[in-house]
């Protein structure tokens, strides 16, 4: 578990599954990321937001995806607080 302004989140160590969506107001769904520098500064805007999407959701079309800086686990990983709502298809 991560704490951020007195919320705790839980760091992803793999993408969000179409249940765990489901089970969330709105579709709206929010988690930390651990994200290498490199994964950042390699990438278009464009592309990183894919990329956020891929770490956050298995599958789906995350839409409004935003994303926060809560802190670093060392010198080359940032955690990031990313939040989205998640266009699935019914099953």
């Amino acid at each position: 578990m991560y704490k951020f302004l007195n919320e705790e989140y839980e760091i992803l160590k793999v993408p969000l599954t179409k249940r765990q969506i489901n089970g969330s107001p709105e579709n709206k769904v929010t988690g930390v990321i651990a994200v290498q520098l490199s994964d950042m500064i390699d990438r278009d805007l464009e592309d990183f937001l894919d990329f956020l999407e891929q770490q956050l959701v298995e599958e789906g079309l995350a839409m409004e995806i935003n994303y926060t800086l809560v802190g670093c686990s060392d010198k080359n990983t940032v955690l990031l607080l990313v939040s989205a709502y998640v266009d699935i298809e019914p099953e």
